[in-house]
């Protein structure tokens, strides 16, 4: 029999996960609790602000060669960088939530597999001893 091995902050909670029906409904659980706003595991991102006076692609390139261009090349960057974290963080946070309204367990434990390396949010599915066979 295999288990649902989930590592919290405060503790570790055990579930079956067999059958994958099992498996699914607990990570709808766990998808849920992780969305509570009282524990910041998953909430809705906000949005970067943009820096004020960052020029865009064409303005940097048509600067001369020196430190000014270096500099707001990499604002430019460091801003597109953080745009595209947004981005992935708000749709991931979008398919939680339509992952609980569906009650789609299989669409949830994706989630918590990409989610798996994040602090606090580790997990494994380990084989369970049955007694009763040996």
């Amino acid at each position: 029999m295999k288990i649902f091995i989930v590592n919290e902050k405060d503790s570790t909670r055990y579930f079956l996960a067999e059958p994958e029906a099992k498996l699914h409904a607990a990570a709808l659980l766990i998808l849920k609790d992780r969305l509570d706003p009282r524990y910041p595991y998953i909430t809705k991102p906000d949005e970067p602000t943009r820096p004020e006076g960052m020029l865009g692609l064409d303005a940097i390139a048509a600067l001369p060669d020196g430190e000014i261009k270096k500099l707001a090349a990499d604002q430019h960057k460091r801003y597109t960088r953080e745009m595209g974290q947004y981005h992935d963080e708000l749709a991931q946070w979008q398919r939680a939530k339509k992952a609980i309204k569906d009650k789609d367990g299989k669409a949830a434990y994706k989630i918590l597999e990409e989610r798996q390396h994040y602090e606090y949010e580790d997990f494994t599915i380990d084989d369970a001893e049955d007694a009763t066979t040996l």
